[in-house]
């Protein structure tokens, strides 16, 4: 059903997003299709949840042993005379201020001082009601690609992001492919590969993903893997890393496509199965 315009749309048998950010990547959307006994491409509620929402991300993977940047989450109603000091107090120049529920790099500041830091948190703001600071990892971007449900994943070679302006922003993603180099494979060792497979999937696992995901990591100079974040809805432009990364690893667009409806159906039919089996 059309339900902006109560038409019916006629017997769907999968949808897929084609969107990302508020909306469409944080549940809710999620929610809905699993109200109307829909199959969809992506993670479900708790993964489309957790995947979006940095602060919550970032305190589970942390409760589950991963290393994450130091961070603190901060909503609106919270900032006081004293919220400058105690991010200062906690968090060292540069940091990253971003809207917790928002992708594609928009809305965010590299501070470098505390007018940086002012001017960001208010952008930030202007976007979402609660916002991280990170504490900047100086390390290379490492992107890896993951595939399937429950614990039947492909995880790809990785990726690297070698951004040339400051960091990997919104200009870089979408509109100055100049303005980025991407190596594919990462020019990484054998040992260093699988690490950052093996802490793809875990991250993939840890929040409950599903059909597919793009996990970044970042990995420092004393070999210190870092999980950054998981994008569950990735983008599919020509520049987009996460088809790159499954071509180069075997598995062309089309068959990508056609893997990703399939593991939607999977996942309903699962999911489907455990309703009769409580009722």
């Amino acid at each position: 059903m059309d339900i902006k315009n109560g038409n019916d749309l006629g017997s769907v048998e999968i949808f897929f997003s084609l969107i990302g950010g508020t909306y469409a990547e944080d549940g809710r959307l999620q929610g809905l299709l699993d109200m109307i006994g829909a199959a969809y491409v992506g993670s479900g509620v708790i993964g489309s949840v957790l995947g979006m929402d940095k602060v919550i991300m970032k305190q589970v993977l942390r409760q589950n042993g991963i290393l994450v940047a130091d961070f603190i989450g901060i909503k609106k109603y919270e900032v006081n005379d004293e919220t400058v000091h105690q991010v200062e107090k906690k968090l060292a120049y540069p940091i990253f201020i971003k809207p917790a529920n928002l992708g594609s790099s928009i809305g965010i500041t590299k501070a470098y001082n505390q007018k940086d830091l002012l001017r960001g948190m208010n952008l930030a703001f202007e976007y979402d009601n609660k916002i991280i600071l990170e504490q900047y990892i100086k390390g290379r971007e490492i992107e890896c690609a993951v595939l399937g449900n429950d614990n039947l994943l492909t995880i790809s070679i990785p990726g690297e992001i070698a951004a040339k302006e400051d960091y990997y922003d919104y200009n870089s993603k979408y509109v100055n492919e100049m303005g980025v180099k991407i190596l594919i494979p990462a020019p990484l060792n054998d040992n260093q590969t699988m690490q950052a497979q093996l802490l793809a999937k875990r991250v993939y696992e840890i929040l409950d993903c599903s059909c597919f995901g793009r996990v970044d990591l970042f990995l420092t100079a004393n070999n210190k893997w870092y999980a950054n974040e998981i994008n569950t809805i990735p983008g599919f432009t020509h520049m987009s890393m996460y088809p790159k990364l499954m071509e180069l690893s075997g598995i062309p667009y089309s068959k990508l496509i056609d893997k990703l409806i399939l593991l939607a159906l999977e996942k309903k039919k699962n999911i489907d199965t455990l309703k009769i089996e409580v009722d």
